[in-house]
């Protein structure tokens, strides 16, 4: 189970990633805050 929730965790970081470098710099700062939400998200399911 955890090592299926690391690649979960994986996917959607890099998923995450993929789509903050792919916006305006403009956005980035609200980007990383919605990053934050689903890493807190994520981690709660998870614990």
């Amino acid at each position: 189970v955890i090592l299926a929730s690391g690649i979960v965790l994986s996917g959607n970081f890099s998923r995450a990633l993929a789509l903050t470098v792919s916006f305006p710099k403009l956005r980035l700062r609200h980007t990383n805050l919605n990053l934050i939400s689903l890493e807190n998200l994520i981690f709660s399911q998870l614990f």
